[in-house]
């Protein structure tokens, strides 16, 4: 059915994938899964193995490690780490992706529309025997190659967008732009035959779609960042909404970046940048255009209060949480082309760098994250927050949003928990308070790090790894050295 749950396969000649023979294979070692996590992981594993996705394989030439991300579901979703094996090999895919203003143009004459989500859409394209064993992840189990495009691969969406073009070309009124089919026409009447025409070529191919994300007809569609209807294109309100609900400017500093906030029309031949920063109690990200004269024109802002769980996060947690908002509120944009991403904190410089591997030791959120962007191209640089404060003044107005009860993420119990521990959180934390060295790094992973005296550098170093929970510090999820209750354990 092509409203399925099941995975589809696309009915076509398996994808190569454009890999430079000349490059040599790069193989890394499994990574050491927590106990805790391997039920979950082996439970991932075996439905990828039911479905075809992966298949075993002994000495591969290539292997990328696994890295294990836990959805609020409790379930595992399995992620790996091509950037620093494959995609240093792949060679730039050929395939332009489609100008926004080119899809606007051609949509400006419907007055109907429909959208059509294709569900997990690159693991429904099928790829070579060379591919596969080139995706080749690797377990605590064993190996496995894998059998789909697989998501972390830089040229996946280039090859799905050529992919999908050419299986809907002939149809009148449709632009497919990645995992979304658009379809417009000037009567009702012609929308539903442009739609049983994608429907039944998507079925035929052995393509699914996720219903729940279908719209299969409206008079007005969201879609790059504006609302497209028959009286006209225009932003969406989400676009500016960060301007024109943020609080009065109260100094000069306030107002001069409102001076600033001149929004300029998208144009896809221009260098994209990403900005973000984070405050106390706010995030704020702008998308802009590099022009000509080496300023950068905005082009679309945004920003959030913090929720009372995410004003409790560590500094470096705020400024990657700002980044990851601003890049989900800007995807349509920064999905495909090669952009710039500001940042704040120089340890997201080596945490969201796509030639180094990511970290054993993070917490969960960072982990998430980090396999987030790995579906963006992108180059990331560190700009101090004074010198950024188009995002720095959403960051500290930002526009109120809804408190909401968000559940706590999944924990990962390494041992089981005694029911009369010896020593219990918040002892940690006062005592933490009474340590001279503790109590300055933990102010530190909350407000941001200094580099300061020799004795906090070994803290300073392994920056990216602490967090904070219950305001104990963590390194991964272990609570850090506590000198007072050595003689006790």
């Amino acid at each position: 059915m092509f409203f399925s749950e099941d995975l589809g396969s696309y009915k076509c000649p398996a994808i190569s994938l454009p890999i430079d023979p000349k490059f040599p294979p790069i193989s890394f070692k499994a990574r050491n899964i927590p106990l805790a996590m391997r039920k979950k992981v082996d439970v991932a594993i075996g439905k990828l193995l039911d479905q075809g996705v992966l298949e075993p394989i002994s000495n591969p030439k290539w292997s990328t490690p696994i890295v294990p991300i836990i959805k609020q579901s409790g379930k595992i979703r399995l992620c790996a780490d091509y950037k620093v094996t494959i995609n240093k090999a792949m060679k730039n895919h050929p395939f332009p992706i489609p100008s926004v203003n080119y899809i606007l143009a051609n949509l400006a004459d419907g007055k109907f529309f429909a959208k059509i989500d294709l569900a997990q859409a690159y693991l429904q394209l099928r790829v070579d025997d060379a591919s596969a064993e080139a995706e080749t992840i690797v377990t605590y189990r064993e190996a496995f190659k894998v059998n789909r495009v697989q998501f972390g691969v830089n040229v996946a969406p280039g090859l799905f967008q050529n992919f999908i073009e050419d299986l809907l070309k002939g149809i009148p009124g449709v632009f497919p732009y990645f995992d979304d089919v658009l379809i417009f026409a000037a009567t009702e009447e012609q929308l539903c035959n442009h739609l049983r025409l994608v429907l039944e070529r998507l079925s035929e191919s052995g393509i699914r779609a996720n219903k729940n994300k279908c719209i299969f007809k409206t008079k007005a569609v969201e879609c790059l960042g504006f609302v497209i209807e028959a009286s006209g294109i225009h932003p969406s309100d989400s676009k500016v909404r960060a301007i024109h609900e943020a609080p009065r400017p109260k100094n000069k500093t306030e107002l001069q970046a409102f001076l600033d906030s001149v929004l300029v029309t998208f144009n896809e031949k221009l260098p994209l940048i990403l900005t973000s920063d984070a405050s106390p109690y706010g995030v704020g990200y702008v998308l802009s255009h590099l022009i000509p004269d080496d300023t950068e024109a905005p082009i679309a802002y945004d920003s959030g209060t913090l929720t009372s769980t995410e004003r409790n996060y560590s500094q470096l947690d705020k400024e990657a949480l700002s980044i990851i908002a601003g890049s989900k509120k800007f995807h349509y944009f920064l999905y495909g082309p090669t952009f710039t991403l500001v940042a704040d904190h120089q340890p997201l410089l080596e945490l969201f760098n796509k030639m180094k591997l990511t970290p054993d030791i993070l917490s969960q959120s960072m982990l998430r994250w980090s396999q987030m962007l790995n579906a963006y191209d992108f180059t990331i640089i560190r700009r101090p927050g004074k010198k950024k404060q188009n995002a720095d003044a959403l960051s500290r107005l930002p526009i109120k949003t809804p408190e909401t009860d968000f559940p706590s993420p999944p924990e990962m119990l390494f041992i089981e928990e005694l029911h009369n521990p010896p020593v219990k959180a918040d002892e940690i934390s006062q005592a933490k308070l009474r340590d001279p060295v503790l109590f300055r790094v933990l102010n530190w992973a909350l407000k941001g790090w200094l580099e300061s005296a020799k004795e906090f550098r070994i803290f300073y170093l392994k920056g990216h790894e602490l967090s904070v929970h219950k305001n104990c510090l963590l390194w991964g999820n272990r609570d850090s050295y506590l000198k007072y209750y050595v003689e006790e354990f």
